[in-house]
């Protein structure tokens, strides 16, 4: 894991919980916040995987990761970040399926919708910033927090 620019004891005395956290990116982000000084509990279908991911994990960074086994699938509120689809006929489909389901089921929409997106796909199309050749964004807030919140919030992982 390359050098974080994070405080080494950021998560110190916080508890994380990462379901799917067996493999790839969940496993991935289960060691940042062991490295950075959480205690981590990890939740995965797979028992072997667990296993694997708990040692694995034990002999590169020398921290224990605390892991059990799990469906976190069936019966629980679930949200969806993108559109269902862009077939009404599908989605009006899955309408009748969501709405037997005993449990809250949100959907989120695209960063496509916020101003700041809707701004560069104006200006693209009115050729204002010249070709887009790729688009890569990685922020997840809408905006900059406040100064107020920087000041009280430890930072922002």
């Amino acid at each position: 894991m390359a050098e974080s620019v994070f405080k080494k004891n950021l998560f110190e005395g916080k508890k994380v919980f990462i379901t799917g956290g067996a493999t790839g990116m969940g496993l991935g982000f289960a060691q940042a916040f062991l490295n950075h000084g959480a205690k981590v509990f990890v939740a995965s279908r797979k028992e072997d995987k667990l296993e694997e991911a708990a040692k694995i994990t034990k002999e590169k960074f020398g921290k224990e990761l605390i892991w059990k086994p799990m469906d976190v699938r069936n019966n629980k509120t679930v949200f969806c970040e993108k559109p269902l689809d862009l077939n009404l006929k599908k989605i009006l489909n899955y309408e009748k399926k969501i709405n037997k389901f005993k449990h809250k089921i949100q959907i989120g929409f695209n960063r496509r919708y916020d101003p700041g997106h809707s701004l560069l796909k104006t200006n693209l199309n009115k050729g204002k910033i010249g070709k887009l050749e790729k688009i890569i964004i990685t922020s997840r807030d809408p905006s900059p927090p406040s100064l107020k919140y920087l000041k009280a919030s430890g930072g922002i992982f």
